[in-house]
């Protein structure tokens, strides 16, 4: 993408309420080209991107988030922004509701990789730890082999960090693991 586009979009994601960004950011920029910025290397910038990403995709049909799947997949991959990572794993949970069993062998290697990557870095937000929750309890369902991972993972968070936050979800994962072992 062309820097003076880059800055229009930018000018756009940065001056615009919440709002408008849901009803009209696609005014000012494709989801393709809001994904290519969610890797931006301006962190305000990338974040604002993943962010209207997140409005845009989650208040619309589900179909989108599956034609989407790919460049979803990219950017949670690619991203190492923790506010990106944010929007960005909420997106990857909500397409793995629509999609889970019909993810290839490739994508679950790309996702289980990233996913307990973020898990043990010690600077990860609680928000994005909770996501990466989920991201790993959907997998489940079709690797039973993550069950005791995610178990011993949550609970050794826990013991670390005992936010409400955490421990809510936690509490929400670790139920969702025992109807599926």
């Amino acid at each position: 993408m062309q820097q003076k586009r880059i800055n229009q979009i930018t000018e756009a994601l940065y001056t615009n309420s919440a709002s408008v960004i849901k009803e009209g950011i696609l005014q000012y920029a494709t989801i393709e080209q809001l994904y290519e910025l969610s890797l931006y290397p301006v962190e305000r910038t990338a974040f604002r991107a993943a962010w209207c990403l997140e409005h845009v995709l989650l208040n619309g049909d589900k179909l989108a988030l599956i034609n989407k799947k790919d460049s979803t997949l990219q950017v949670y991959s690619n991203s190492n922004n923790w506010s990106v990572l944010r929007s960005i794993s909420k997106i990857v949970m909500e397409t793995l509701e629509v999609v889970a069993s019909s993810i290839d062998e490739k994508e679950t290697e790309l996702l289980l990789n990233k996913t307990f990557d973020i898990l043990e870095n010690t600077e990860c937000p609680i928000a994005v730890r909770c996501n990466c929750y989920d991201i790993l309890c959907l997998l489940s369902t079709n690797e039973l082999w993550i069950i005791p991972e995610l178990r011993q993972r949550i609970h050794f968070d826990i013991s670390i960090n005992e936010t409400p936050a955490l421990k809510s979800r936690a509490k929400r994962v670790l139920k969702k693991l025992e109807r599926i072992a």
